[in-house]
């Protein structure tokens, strides 16, 4: 995690051990990374660290868009059913991933020092050659828990399945959310 506070004065460190001042930032932003963050702790520390009426950005890209057609994710699911379906459950899929990440997102409006929450969401469209989806989908958590024959295998079908059956170019569907909440005054 890492926070700005001007040229030259940069802190990295995990965001729920460090110290700092309070009121000391007028933005705090993550992308794609605060669901790794203790909610609590989180909120709390956003709360602490943030000026009066600073914002806070937290976004999230989705590889995947539930609401869009998305023919490679059609043409790989009889795969995954039938060698890992435990990556095709309902429980593991996009549309829980996104329920779970609003609900995160959620807990600021619910916090006392923070206002409404605005949800913006942009759909875009990704372009794949073969490697590059066999390097996204290696980078999976679920994916990176199966064993490493499995997870090898699959790759191999991600990229199989690119070239045979999409002619070594992928285009699929996405999403990336931006949730925005400002700091109330104290």
């Amino acid at each position: 995690f890492c926070l700005s506070r001007g040229l030259g004065d940069v802190y990295k460190r995990q965001f729920e051990a460090f110290e700092m001042p309070e009121t000391i930032f007028d933005l705090i932003a993550s992308g794609t990374a605060f669901h790794w963050v203790d909610i609590n702790v989180g909120v709390e520390r956003c709360a602490r660290y943030l000026r009066d009426d600073g914002w806070l950005a937290l976004w999230w890209t989705f590889w995947g868009d539930p609401d869009r057609r998305d023919p490679f994710h059609d043409a790989l699911q009889p795969i995954l059913e039938v060698k890992a379906p435990q990556l095709v459950a309902e429980d593991a899929g996009i549309r829980a991933y996104m329920r779970d990440v609003a609900a995160r997102a959620a807990e600021f409006e619910h916090a006392p020092a923070f206002g409404e929450v605005q949800e913006d969401a942009l759909p875009w469209e990704g372009q794949h050659d073969p490697p590059a989806l066999r390097a996204m989908f290696a980078t999976f958590a679920g994916w990176i828990a199966l064993p490493e024959s499995l997870r090898t295998e699959l790759l191999d079908d991600v990229e199989r399945v690119a070239q045979e059956d999409f002619g070594g170019m992928v285009r699929r569907p996405y999403r990336t959310v931006l949730y925005t909440t400002r700091r109330r005054p104290r």
